[in-house]
């Protein structure tokens, strides 16, 4: 007799099958019981995203959609993306691609300006990358979200590692409330 337990952890389908000839039935089952009951009491005991957790989530995901339709930042190799480009949002407003080289070191410039792709979020500010010859570095900058979905996400607390965020925070500003730190980290739940 085969034995087939099917669940759903974290948006993933996860299948246990145990053959019960070859296995104690009881063991077998008593074993699959406490597998499953710690699974979900693992996922039960997650802390829930806060406001701004899940706002840097959905911002990052807007965002990063708009950077990919940019030709220069998205080319293989370092100095294949040297220069500027601006490029018209798919409803309103451009962004702006710079830049620059010096000594040793780069500075890449994203401007946005009314830059708007999907109703409820305006891109307006900016995000400056300063980085070494081993893309190593630090964020500045910030971007305010207007329309449907306000807030404001600073980058001024993030650094850079191999041309990633790598440490720091970013601050998330939602309406009615301080500016609030949530760890580089939640830029890699964005989609």
């Amino acid at each position: 007799m085969t034995l087939n337990i099917a669940y759903i952890v974290k948006s993933k389908f996860v299948k246990y099958t145990v053959n019960m000839e070859h296995h104690h039935t009881f063991r077998s089952v008593a074993a699959l019981v406490l597998l499953l009951f710690f699974t979900i009491s693992g996922i039960a005991a997650e802390t829930p995203a806060t406001a701004e957790e899940s706002y840097i989530v959905s911002f990052f995901t807007r965002l990063n959609k708009t950077q990919k339709r940019l030709d220069l930042m998205n080319r293989k190799g370092y100095l294949s993306k040297l220069g500027t480009e601006e490029i018209q949002g798919l409803i309103s407003g451009t962004l702006s691609y710079k830049t620059t080289v010096k000594g040793l070191s780069g500075i890449v410039t994203l401007t946005y300006d009314n830059y708007c792709d999907e109703e409820g979020w305006i891109f307006n500010g900016e995000i400056i990358v300063k980085s070494n010859m081993v893309a190593n570095g630090s964020f500045a900058g910030k971007i305010t979200v207007t329309g449907t979905h306000p807030g404001t996400v600073y980058y001024d607390k993030v650094t850079m590692k191999s041309g990633a965020a790598a440490g720091g925070t970013y601050g998330v500003e939602l309406p009615g409330s301080n500016r609030t730190e949530v760890d580089y980290s939640w830029y890699f739940k964005a989609e």
